[in-house]
């Protein structure tokens, strides 16, 4: 496969990438909690959007029942924003409300249908914001491997790592590993049960991770394999980090399961040119895994199972980075809405896949800024924006 890529540039306040594939087209979306260290929580957002035009009903819940909305009357023409409340029900928390490592039944949140939808969530705090992108029913699995900004200390304060995780059945045994360095307040291996729509956070405040002696101990976390025995949907990602002692911004983001992993991605840049803002981060699900960077023969890098290893910006050609993996593997990217650390993102990377959706609509586009859409198409594909199609020149990625 061929592939090329578009750019509608202009300032972000916030960076964000939209994924186009099937995977974010669900009838069922699983959203768990986001962990805040210690940021003034100013409102929380779910976006839902179809491409469906007869209207529709979707319906928000949590597992306690202290929040249920139906959104009536959602169509191709009537995409519907909620607000949260602030408190209990809005599916963020800060560090010292005392809900990590317990089991909640009141922040997370299953939203449902009888039609297929796409959904987003934002939190915004004093001076950053994280958009969320919802896998739907692709993004429930049994096996996953954590990723989070890359970082150093700095701030650490305001600055954390986190996993959360929510139970999609009853019965439900989940398991966090990491053989380098624990979560604040567990050991190196633990497991926790949950009922359908409980969740449970994991998280490592970086004034906790300033007193810990492993090597490289602002990434160790990275690699963490959770397991479970029934299907679960998990956030990973950091709120806030940086690889600055000064700016940081939130990366966090939804991810999907080992079984719909690829091995095959395309990077877009963001808008920075500092290397070190702009780099792509693989964590291997497989020993032995090679990693070849924009078409080389010879691997750049071989990492085992929950290892990690992180790719530098120098690495962009011409705005893409063209990675290729000798087994599936997940990848994580810092991206940035300018030369600025405070302005740092992380999404994850879905492989390329040869059945990708030929339509999407983006959910509270401009919600928290102006907007930059990366679209990655086949080569001689046109592509159409609100109908429109797109004049600028695509540029062909280097190495496939």
């Amino acid at each position: 496969m061929s592939f090329t890529f578009f750019k509608n540039l202009s300032v972000l306040v916030f960076c964000f990438v939209i994924v186009t594939s099937k995977a974010q087209y669900s009838k069922a979306h699983y959203l768990p909690p986001t962990y805040n260290q210690n940021s003034g929580i100013q409102f929380s957002t779910i976006t839902v959007t179809t491409l469906v035009e007869a209207p529709f009903d979707v319906s928000i819940t949590n597992a306690s029942g202290t929040y249920s909305n139906t959104l009536s009357g959602l169509s191709k023409s009537n995409p519907i924003t909620v607000t949260l409340p602030k408190g209990d029900n809005d599916g963020i928390f800060k560090g010292n409300e005392g809900k990590t490592n317990i089991v909640l039944d009141s922040e997370g949140f299953i939203i449902t249908a009888d039609d297929y939808f796409f959904t987003s969530q934002i939190h915004s705090v004093s001076s950053q914001g994280a958009v969320i992108a919802p896998k739907g029913i692709a993004g429930l699995g049994t096996e996953f491997f954590s990723g989070h900004v890359y970082a150093k200390a700095g701030n650490n304060g305001v600055r954390s790592h986190f996993i959360s995780v929510i139970a999609s059945e009853d019965n439900t045994t989940v398991t966090f590993e990491n053989p380098n360095v624990n979560w604040e307040g567990q050991t190196s291996t633990f497991s926790v049960f949950l009922n359908q729509g409980e969740s449970y956070v994991v998280a490592a405040p970086f004034n906790y991770i300033q007193g810990l002696t492993v090597n490289d101990k602002f990434n160790a976390f990275n690699g963490t394999h959770v397991t479970s025995d029934r299907p679960i949907a998990m956030n990973s990602g950091s709120f806030l980090a940086s690889y600055s002692s000064g700016g940081q911004d939130a990366g966090v983001d939804q991810i999907v399961p080992v079984s719909q992993l690829n091995n095959e991605f395309i990077l877009v840049q963001g808008q920075a040119t500092n290397v070190l803002i702009e780099t792509a981060m693989i964590v291997a699900v497989e020993d032995n895994t090679e990693i070849f960077v924009n078409g080389d023969s010879s691997p750049a890098h071989i990492i085992n199972k929950g290892e990690y290893v992180v790719v530098t910006g120098e690495n962009y050609n011409n705005g893409t980075m063209y990675l290729k993996t000798s087994n599936p593997a997940m990848v994580y990217q810092n991206l940035a809405g300018s030369n600025s650390f405070a302005t740092v993102g992380m999404v994850f990377v879905p492989g390329l896949m040869e059945e990708a959706s030929r339509s999407v609509l983006v959910s509270g586009a401009n919600s928290i800024g102006d907007l930059s859409i990366y679209i990655v198409a086949k080569k001689g594909q046109p592509v159409l924006i609100n109908g429109i199609e797109v004049e600028s020149s695509p540029i062909e990625n280097l190495g496939n």
